[in-house]
């Protein structure tokens, strides 16, 4: 239990942590390549449908556009529109 020892455990330590640091960095890489792989389908996804013509839209269709409720809002004149930002 002498130098030699204490020398071949440090060693030891030394070359676990290497090995520890790599495998923590072939899993980040591992990480970012899906994230690039699920973001690519995904916008390959959207871009495939194209615009949707909202003319000839269903009302499912519809109801998913951003910004879009239930509710029906009054407007009783131009004003309303731009007071509520709604044109610009």
């Amino acid at each position: 239990m002498g130098k030699d020892y204490d020398e071949r455990i440090a060693r030891r330590r030394a070359e676990m942590a290497a090995g520890d640091k790599r495998q923590r960095l072939l899993l980040l890489g591992a990480v970012v390549v899906f994230a690039i792989i699920g973001l690519v389908l995904f916008a390959g996804s959207r871009m495939a449908k194209g615009p949707m013509d909202v003319n000839k839209a269903s009302a499912s269709q519809l109801e998913k556009l951003p910004g879009s409720d239930r509710k029906r809002r009054r407007r009783s004149s131009p004003d309303d529109l731009t007071a509520r930002r709604t044109t610009y």
